[in-house]
């Protein structure tokens, strides 16, 4: 889907569903390996500068227009059904608690809760407590 309308979205998706998401995308891996697919995403976004040399645009955009939700906002859900983070309505957000602090990465800095506290990991993996 194209559209040149700078007035509206160029598409939307509007339900009523009670157990299920209003537009689901699924991701298949390939294969034959289980990171065949490492590069792939269920969904991306590319915001791009057209003629204009940069842009503003926000990558995600969240609001509801009639009076909040109390569910979460944003909710990761591991196969097995463990919670591994949710951003809450009030903007807290929710850590899965882990049995020890993971592997650092040249990546930055990680933020977890091992064992009920919060802290951080840095790139050689030493985990720092917060409070």
């Amino acid at each position: 889907m194209v559209s040149a309308n700078t007035s509206f979205s160029a598409c939307e998706v509007s339900g009523h569903e009670l157990g299920h998401g209003s537009l689901k995308v699924s991701h298949v891996n390939p294969g034959p390996n289980p990171d065949s697919d490492a590069n792939a995403a269920a969904v991306s976004i590319d915001l791009q500068a057209g003629k204009a040399g940069g842009t503003a645009g926000q990558g995600i955009f969240l609001k509801s227009t009639t009076g909040g939700t109390s569910g979460k906002i944003v909710n990761y859900v591991d196969s097995t059904g463990v919670t591994i983070f949710a951003l809450l309505p009030d903007g807290s957000l929710l850590l899965r608690p882990l049995d020890a602090p993971p592997a650092g990465t040249g990546a930055g800095l990680k933020i977890c809760n091992v064992g009920g506290t919060l802290g951080v990991v840095d790139p050689t993996g030493t985990f720092t407590p917060l409070m």
